[in-house]
């Protein structure tokens, strides 16, 4: 069962690619997505409060090769380990990236350089 069936749509979302004009951390693995770096960025409004994630052109790749009918932001991780999708060297990525970037989440990516 999806975990989206439990909870209620947005009220509003827009998801493109875009060229980073800062830097930003990736919502999912939570590298650094450098200046000039094309990356997904969702924006949107859940339970009356707006949102805004990025997420790594890495990351992107490693979804496109899951199909889902939903997906959580920020729950690749659990995604990729609930539904056995350990098998996808690009997945796989996203875990080690994701270790290894765990002690730097809350810091903002521009601190990171």
């Amino acid at each position: 069962m999806c975990d989206c069936e439990d909870l209620d749509p947005p009220e509003f979302f827009a998801c493109d690619m875009v060229k980073a004009r800062r830097p930003h951390r990736c919502c999912e693995c939570f590298a650094v997505i450098a200046v000039g770096e094309v990356h997904q960025s969702v924006r949107g409004k859940w339970d009356g409060t707006f949102a805004a994630f990025r997420t790594c052109p890495q990351c992107v790749a490693a979804m496109q090769l899951m199909p889902h009918a939903c997906r959580l932001v920020g729950e690749l991780h659990k995604e990729i380990r609930d539904d056995d999708y350990g098998h996808i060297p690009e997945a796989l990525a996203v875990l080690d990236r994701r270790s290894a970037n765990w002690g730097t989440r809350r810091q903002p990516a521009a601190a990171v350089y």
